[in-house]
């Protein structure tokens, strides 16, 4: 299995506010759309609640919760999750909340990250730790002011 992470951040490294995504950008929303296309999304129930409880079209969806959520893949443990499908070929992104970028940045191929060039006062954020010691980075601008930063492991 490959594992990555896709999320978008203010100037302060903040991905929510007051339970929902602060900002709204479409040329994140449409790359998003792109690289998540018939992959596994792993997200914390936090994640989904903020999504409107929705899940995403032509994905598989994987909601860390101990809940049962009607038509909806639960786990509650995304460490055996991804230990077991490991050895797979499918594609899975982490997509939030910051709990799950946190921890299991130590699985992760690539991390996709689109920069939000503001400070939307958010509540909720990553820690810088979870970006590779080694890595490549590549950088390309999805509009004027928004950047996707692509860092993956050497």
């Amino acid at each position: 299995m490959i594992v990555n992470m896709i999320l978008a951040v203010d100037d302060k490294m903040g991905i929510g506010k007051e339970g929902s995504i602060p900002w709204e950008c479409q040329a994140h929303t449409d790359f998003f759309n792109k690289i998540t296309r018939s992959s596994i999304v792993l997200m914390g129930r936090k994640t989904f609640d903020s999504l409107g409880r929705n899940k995403f079209r032509k994905r598989k969806n994987v909601v860390v919760t101990s809940d049962k959520i009607k038509n909806i893949n639960c786990i509650e443990d995304p460490e055996q999750f991804i230990k077991h499908y490991i050895d797979s070929d499918k594609e899975l992104f982490i997509i939030g909340g910051s709990s799950l970028f946190n921890k299991y940045a130590k699985y992760t191929e690539t991390i996709y990250v689109t920069r939000i060039p503001e400070d939307c006062e958010c509540d909720v954020f990553v820690s810088g730790k979870i970006f590779f010691k080694k890595v490549v980075r590549t950088t390309d601008w999805l509009t004027k002011d928004v950047v996707l930063e692509t860092y993956t492991k050497k």
